[in-house]
């Protein structure tokens, strides 16, 4: 990926040498440059002529300007170079105003680039990726112009320190370039313009230079290299918290300690000190919670900056405990993705809202909560189940909107009322089955995908069922044990529901030879009329279940292993 610059370079520098009124020379000691490169390289554009060097301007590759002390005459401005093969020459830094070099794809013959290449005053992009560049690469801090290095996927060897005294710098990418030694220290404190860093896939050695958090970067990737453990120290922490802030950051060192930050660790504090240790798997201790990661504490995941990313917590078998208060600062820590806590009898309200910054997932069941949901009005949260508890109230439909829930779960709560509290959700799975709802199905909204899972069964929902949730491509539709009632036709309706279970309801309808491609359908105790259809031959994997209908006429032969 090259500079936005460097295509404005490109396209202007281009006009130039291509709109002029009348031809402009490339300046003598330009053409032989190119006479001496278009014979040193293989693999070059036939217009390469040596014997035709005043027209260099117009080969490929090739981008001339006017040259700085005569404008009468042109000079090579920029060289790029695609899968061409043969050895950097030194050459090269002949032609005095070049101000990039690019190549890529290209076979330099494991020559390394030219030590005459810091005498190019006017070089501002080096760009030579996959090109079989050997190292040390020379010191290039007296090109002052220099803000864009990108030599990736060659064999520099030794990470060239000089680029600390090259201050216009804002690019350096050296990714998977066999680079060893160590980065110096003080880099994010004077190439204070650097904008991104990358150095992954490297065997580079030492500390990571914290200094980095000192810039204002886009991206920074130090992955896949064997740089010392990062301390358990301020100034690790603010880097990690600076490294997870980035639109791209990638940090990873295998084998070593993870500390908690400071804020997760007094998260995990409250819990200890307000759970009895019976409630707790036994390695949750105050004298182990720093190393919460490493140990690892049961149940806690953490995420490769140093953060407390997962809690799943599930009562211990035989224990005695009883019941757990609720911390107010249960969802409070900033970068907690997802709570799991399963069993436990709270006492206590909740908390007053459901989620932080970026909890994606909430799960609370068979705690015997009967509190009113809280809102939950983070945008993160797509996953939210309270099943198995004592809440008698459901959300209201304000508390929801600020997420953007996918998958919900309330079932096996003593829930009333209608379903109005759903209005502005767009689900791909929803179970309020065992509650005690009423009311009609017109409040609910389901995404339509592959997949889908929707469980309403165990209510007293009355009404007809809207086409659209019966036309979904869902795996689960069960509806039973409710007051549904009106006409249906299942073989237009239902396309690829793995299970679908509307018994024990008052529905109506006809049943036709297309029904049998839906895998299961249960519909006992209903009000269905007519015949039963046979089965096509290109029916399988089906069962249907029609018991206690108004159906009339012979069961089909075709039918006798599979209907009940």
């Amino acid at each position: 990926m090259w500079p936005r610059s460097c295509f404005l370079v490109l396209v202007i520098l281009g006009l130039s040498s291509c709109c002029l009124a009348r031809v402009i020379p490339l300046n003598n000691a330009d053409q032989q440059v190119l006479a001496k490169l278009s014979t040193t390289w293989t693999g070059l554009p036939a217009s390469w002529n040596p014997d035709n060097t005043t027209m260099g301007c117009s080969w490929p590759g090739i981008i001339c300007g006017p040259d700085n002390d005569d404008p009468d005459v042109f000079t090579v401005k920029v060289i790029m170079l695609l899968k061409v093969t043969g050895p950097l020459i030194s050459d090269i830094a002949n032609l005095t105003s070049l101000s990039q070099f690019s190549a890529q794809n290209c076979d330099f013959q494991d020559t390394p680039i030219p030590s005459e290449f810091a005498t190019l005053a006017n070089l501002s992009l080096l760009a030579i990726l996959n090109s079989k560049v050997e190292g040390p690469l020379p010191d290039l801090s007296a090109c002052q112009e220099l803000s864009w290095i990108n030599l990736s996927m060659n064999n520099i060897g030794e990470f060239p320190s000089w680029v600390v005294n090259t201050p216009a710098l804002t690019y350096i990418n050296l990714n998977s370039a066999s680079l060893n030694g160590t980065i110096p220290q003080d880099i994010g404190d004077k190439l204070t313009q650097l904008t991104d860093f990358s150095v992954s896939f490297n065997k580079l050695t030492g500390d990571v230079p914290v200094s980095l958090a000192n810039l204002k970067l886009n991206s920074l990737q130090l992955d896949n290299n064997d740089f010392n453990c990062l301390p358990n120290q301020p100034s690790s922490t603010n880097f990690l918290d600076f490294c997870s802030g980035l639109q791209l950051c990638t940090f990873t060192a295998p084998g070593c300690p993870q500390y908690l930050r400071p804020i997760d660790t007094q998260y995990l504090t409250d819990l200890i000190n307000q759970w009895s240790p019976s409630c707790l798997p036994q390695n949750w201790t105050i004298a182990n919670v720093d190393e919460a990661c490493n140990i690892p504490f049961q149940g806690v995941t953490c995420s490769e900056f140093w953060t407390l990313s997962d809690i799943e917590l599930h009562l211990p078998s035989g224990t005695t405990c009883l019941s757990v208060s609720v911390p107010p600062s249960l969802f409070n820590a900033p970068y907690l993705n997802g709570i799991t806590i399963d069993g436990y009898a709270f006492d206590g309200p909740l908390p007053a809202t459901l989620s932080t910054t970026n909890t994606s997932s909430i799960t609370l069941t068979n705690m015997f909560i009967t509190d009113p949901i809280p809102p939950v009005n983070k945008p993160s949260l797509f996953y939210l189940d309270l099943s198995g508890n004592n809440i008698e109230k459901p959300p209201n439909a304000e508390d929801l909107n600020g997420a953007n829930i996918l998958f919900l779960d309330l079932s096996f709560n003593p829930m009333t009322g209608d379903l109005s509290f759903l209005s502005g959700l767009e689900l791909m799975s929803l179970n309020i089955s065992g509650c005690s709802f009423s009311g009609g199905l017109s409040y609910i909204n389901m995404e339509d995908s592959i997949g889908n899972i929707i469980d309403l069964s165990y209510n007293q929902l009355t009404g007809s069922i809207p086409s659209a949730l019966l036309s979904m491509d869902a795996s689960t539709i069960v509806m039973k044990n409710n007051q549904l009632s009106g006409t249906i036709n299942i073989a237009s309706s239902v396309f690829s529901a793995m299970l679908l279970d509307l018994s024990n309801n008052q529905l109506s309808g006809t049943l036709t030879t297309n029904m049998y491609n839906h895998g299961t359908i249960i519909l006992d105790n209903n009000q269905f009329t007519g015949s039963i259809p046979e089965v096509a031959e290109f029916a399988n994997n089906y069962y249907l279940s029609i018991r206690n209908n108004s159906l009339t006429g012979d069961i089909p032969v075709s039918l006798s292993n599979n209907v009940n």
